[in-house]
């Protein structure tokens, strides 16, 4: 099937084709979105392993600020290390 285009043959394009690359941008996303999906989530280990790294980092840069610090830590019955990072504080005068 052909049609004129200023006087010049010009194929029309089939249906077959459009399904055809339609398939293929399909096909193409499926793959790319489930090598995503099947991205490798970190192990407990590795996850308790980070944990301890920033908890040690954390009470190491307590200790610099606040060296007596270590001996109220060290006599606790327990403790709990919680880092600030991508924490914001406000003083009152800068939420007026």
């Amino acid at each position: 099937m052909e049609q004129q285009l200023n006087g010049i043959k010009v194929p029309r394009p089939s249906i077959g084709k459009n399904v055809m690359y339609a398939g293929w941008i399909v096909l193409i996303l499926s793959i790319g979105i489930s090598g995503t999906a099947m991205a490798k989530d970190p192990t407990k280990q590795e996850q308790q392993r980070e944990i301890r790294s920033m908890a040690k980092k954390t009470l190491t840069e307590l200790y610099e600020v606040q060296p007596k610090a270590r001996r109220m830590v060290e006599g606790a019955a327990g403790y709990a290390v919680f880092s600030n990072f991508g924490t914001k504080y406000y003083k009152d005068d800068e939420l007026n």
